[in-house]
């Protein structure tokens, strides 16, 4: 029988909940016999020794040059960093090279695997018999919706099915697309719940105190989509209210800087503390009394996943596809997206042991945990016969 084979292109497998999700969906089609090609636009991301080694990883830039240049506003700091123009336009010319090489290939599928990803790439260079683009947002609340817009009314027609991550991310999409309706399939993102387990059990790079209550948020930074600056203000209420937790918080990103200036100003060194990337974060899900999703905005989120996988409870806010996956009260505390509401919620969760252990307890919808239905999904949309 023919090996099938599929690419998937992303700009980079750098530590994200879509980017391990990815990386899991991958390694599950290898364990089908699928031939995988990965192809990301910067090499070099903390994920990429995740995959298994039977995939083709692929970088088109090694590293990204040519940004200090891009983002310098000052005329004269341009003109000493203009050597970076120089690598930056070598890069350029050597990428459109080593893209064009694929138009030689052919696969049964080629797949972007992030909104972000610009579609040009799969939708021009690669030879495949279908061609796929993962939706993984709530695209309505997203801050750019009118780039995506363009976006897929610029491909849309080179694209043969749009995959949803949710329910709530796929009517989102057609409401800002109506043409793609009858292109767009819902497929829950791979969890792989016994590697999440295995990994809980690898050593941390600190513990957690048992001797109070300890909180756990995992997230990019970056304010506008994660709500990290009113984090702040939530523990800076909590604490004066006299609760006595820890908060942890896994990730980086663009708001870092500004995130430590707001915890110095508020004096919470001691009580919200910031870890940075791990690759493996599920030691510290381990650890965790209560895992704190606060975000302004989500298409069906990967910490839920993860929490409720880890058995832990769970407090989010009210944003799209988490009645997908909890049921207030009843599987996670669902708090409404006012700083009072969030405070309210996280200080039932820090008395109510009793409430803790429920929550952490209760099941989890089988369509979300089940991974062998959905990889047989996707196959069956790979599948050129379908």
């Amino acid at each position: 029988m023919r090996q099938r084979s599929v690419l998937f292109h992303i700009s980079q497998l750098n530590v994200g909940g879509a980017e391990r999700s990815s990386v899991r969906m991958i390694n599950s089609l290898i364990q089908r016999n699928w031939k995988v090609t990965v192809v990301v636009e910067v090499g070099g991301g903390s994920l990429e020794s995740g995959l298994a080694p039977e995939v083709e990883l692929v970088a088109i830039r090694k590293k990204l040059r040519g940004v200090e240049f891009k983002a310098e506003k000052n005329f004269f700091r341009k003109i000493f960093l203009f050597p970076q123009v120089v690598f930056y336009l070598y890069d350029s010319i050597f990428s459109y090279l080593k893209k064009r090489e694929f138009s030689r290939r052919e696969y049964d599928a080629a797949c972007i695997l992030l909104m972000g990803t610009k579609p040009l790439f799969v939708c021009k260079y690669v030879k495949a018999i279908k061609k796929f683009h993962w939706i993984r947002n709530d695209l309505k609340q997203t801050p750019n919706a009118m780039k995506i817009q363009n976006s897929v009314n610029t491909w849309w027609c080179y694209i043969d099915k749009y995959i949803c991550v949710s329910k709530t991310a796929e009517r989102s999409l057609i409401d800002l697309c109506p043409q793609v309706e009858f292109k767009t399939h819902v497929v829950y993102n791979i969890l792989n719940a016994g590697e999440m387990r295995e990994k809980s059990l690898k050593k941390a790079s600190i513990s957690f105190s048992s001797e109070t209550i300890n909180l756990l948020s995992v997230c990019r930074l970056k304010d506008s989509a994660k709500a990290i600056f009113r984090m702040v203000e939530v523990c800076s209420i909590l604490r004066d209210r006299g609760f006595e937790f820890k908060w942890y918080v896994i990730g980086d990103g663009p708001d870092r800087k500004a995130l430590e200036v707001l915890i110095h100003k508020s004096h919470l060194e001691d009580c919200m503390i910031l870890l940075g990337l791990k690759e493996n974060p599920f030691p510290y899900y381990r650890m965790a009394d209560v895992v704190a999703m606060l975000s302004y905005h989500e298409g069906l989120c990967g910490v839920i996943n993860e929490a409720k996988v880890m058995k832990k409870a769970v407090v989010a806010t009210k944003v799209s596809g988490v009645y997908e996956q909890l049921i207030d009260r009843q599987t996670g505390l669902i708090v409404d997206q006012e700083v009072s509401a969030i405070v309210e919620g996280l200080a039932e969760l820090i008395s109510d042991s009793e409430l803790r252990t429920r929550l952490a307890e209760s099941g989890y919808p089988t369509s979300i945990l089940e991974d062998e239905h959905k990889i047989t999904s996707l196959e069956a949309l790979f599948d050129k016969e379908q």
